[in-house]
């Protein structure tokens, strides 16, 4: 991956709230194979693992590959929203969609 896209993934992670270890667990990887990647010394080995990234994170393929954004207008407001939120009350937050 280039450099902008090891930094989108971090972006990604950090947006969605996780934790390198977190994502590896998620996405059935090691931490050290995830922190490779966002690193950009290593790269995921099949598209299906881009896809799953996206999933995770909550971001397109589009953006994470080419950094061009596609947020519907509900997406905007969302996160127009999300970021006046305090870090106790994110990781309040993350706890109930994981619930979901």
């Amino acid at each position: 991956m280039t450099p902008e896209q090891c930094q989108r993934l971090k972006q990604g992670r950090l947006a969605a709230y996780y934790s390198q270890k977190e994502a590896a667990d998620a996405l059935s990887v090691s931490p050290r194979t995830y922190e490779k990647w966002e690193q950009g010394t290593s790269n995921p080995e099949h598209i299906a693992t881009y896809v799953k990234i996206a999933t995770l994170f909550n971001i397109t393929l589009d953006w994470s590959l080419r950094g061009t954004p596609s947020y519907s207008h509900e997406d905007k407001e969302i996160l127009k929203g999300i970021q006046g939120v305090v870090p106790e009350d994110r990781a309040a937050i993350k706890r109930f969609i994981r619930a979901l």
